[in-house]
């Protein structure tokens, strides 16, 4: 925080907050920034909806045998609520112009990896599903 002199020879402490405050104002993002394409939110939110609903998808698969289309037509609210939350707590970080930091054995670069090969056995599951016409993991 830097202080200027004033005429009167006195702090101008207003001048100093205000500095503050447009240097936090400026690195904050808004909605539409964060979920433009090339911004920071979409690929994370989409990779962390993934990873939470695959593994669901999968065990309701093999012990109901319905397709994951079929899974989406009878949605279980808890699920969606907890997608809901997922979304929101991904997006309030963003939002305020954090930067992503690893945080202990939890690394930026593996939650990255890890969302995006689950959206990709999602696109897997899906186009299996398409062409045999009934759930994909019914053959393994």
């Amino acid at each position: 925080v830097t202080f200027v002199m004033t005429a009167t020879r006195g702090l101008n402490v207003v001048n100093a907050a205000n500095a503050v405050n447009t240097t936090a104002k400026k690195r904050s993002v808004t909605l539409f920034q964060a979920m433009k394409v090339s911004g920071p939110a979409p690929e994370r939110i989409n990779g962390r909806l993934a990873m939470l609903t695959f593994a669901p998808m999968v065990l309701r698969e093999v012990n109901a045998s319905e397709t994951a289309l079929q899974q989406f037509a009878h949605a279980d609210w808890r699920l969606a609520l907890v997608c809901g939350l997922a979304v929101y707590a991904s997006l309030v970080p963003v939002l305020a112009g954090c930067k992503d930091e690893d945080f202990g054995f939890m690394s930026v670069r593996a939650e990255r990896a890890n969302g995006r090969l689950a959206m990709l056995a999602w696109a897997v599951v899906l186009g299996l599903e398409q062409v045999v016409g009934q759930g994909a993991l019914c053959f393994f």
